[in-house]
């Protein structure tokens, strides 16, 4: 009995060890998407481009761009500011995440203003050790009541 008793306590600490690990993952894949975010804020462009993998790839309601297009566009958006609420992280994979939110925001893009409340999606996939976004989606939220 003493023996189940030591395999039991064994496995709890594993099965904890592994909790802590996998939401310590999913901080910094939040902090990533935050920082995503602030870089984008402060027009940083060339640290917003580091955190984008090559391939990636932007969709709202204009349409679709790459990287380069995302990363040129900071200098026509002012964005004011903004808040993250209810991130979720799915891991896909261990090298691939998905994270889901809602997004506040105040600002401009090419004097327009931008949508205040969005539904929001990005996917980051680890690459040579470094976690890099290569999709990013955000959806206008319809007012409520409306169908």
């Amino acid at each position: 009995m003493r023996r189940y008793s030591i395999w039991i306590l064994v496995l709890s600490a594993l099965t904890m060890t592994s909790l802590c690990f996998a939401q310590s993952g999913q901080d910094a894949l939040i902090a990533k998407e935050k920082e995503a975010w602030e870089t984008f804020k402060t027009k940083k462009a060339d640290a917003f481009g580091n955190l984008l993998g090559k391939d990636f790839i932007a969709v709202d309601q204009d349409g679709t761009v790459g990287k380069s297009e995302e990363v040129k566009s900071i200098a026509e958006f002012d964005l004011k500011d903004y808040a993250l609420a209810d991130i979720k992280v799915v891991m896909a994979t261990k090298d691939t995440a998905v994270l889901t939110y809602k997004v506040t925001q105040h600002g401009t893009y090419k004097g327009q203003a931008i949508p205040a409340n969005a539904s929001a999606s990005s996917v980051w996939v680890k690459r040579g050790g470094k976690w890099v976004a290569v999709f990013h989606q955000e959806t206008p939220a319809r007012p409520p009541g409306s169908p």
